[in-house]
């Protein structure tokens, strides 16, 4: 039974010196590489996730940048537009005035027109009036009257 138990303890050596060599062999032969491969492919994956996250980072910055750009702008359009139809307005009201003014002038020239014309007819009436009415006396007297 000792030769047995010698030989068991010998082959269980051997098993176990066997399996220490195929252990180191496959650690360096193996092992190592696979898992240098999946560090590196966790890696590039972990670098293009931070990447990707700077990216939307980034996105997002320029979304707002662009968001209080475009908020800016239709804020100084409004003001543009409302100072162009303040100044219309006053254009126009100065149009109006100027035009009103103009009416009154003309209407003023046109009464003055209108009286020196009437003052004329007036007076030319006047004098055919003493015609006509020394007419009318030297025929109803059959003679002149100067």
């Amino acid at each position: 039974m000792e030769a047995v138990l010698a030989f068991f303890n010998f082959t269980l050596i051997v098993q176990l010196v066997i399996f220490l060599i195929v252990m180191l062999l496959l650690t360096r032969l193996l092992f190592r590489p696979i898992m240098k491969v999946i560090e590196a492919r966790d890696q590039l994956i972990s670098g293009g996730k931070r990447q990707a996250e700077g990216f939307s980072v980034q996105a997002k910055e320029l979304m707002e940048q662009y968001q209080a750009g475009l908020a800016g702008a239709r804020k100084r359009a409004l003001e543009e537009w409302e100072r162009l139809r303040a100044e219309g307005l006053t254009i126009e009201a100065q149009n109006i005035k100027e035009a009103s003014e103009e009416g009154q002038r003309m209407l003023a020239e046109l009464k003055q027109t209108l009286q020196a014309e009437s003052e004329k007819a007036r007076e030319s009436l006047g004098q055919q009036a003493e015609l006509i009415s020394a007419e009318i006396a030297a025929k109803l007297l059959g003679r002149r009257l100067h």
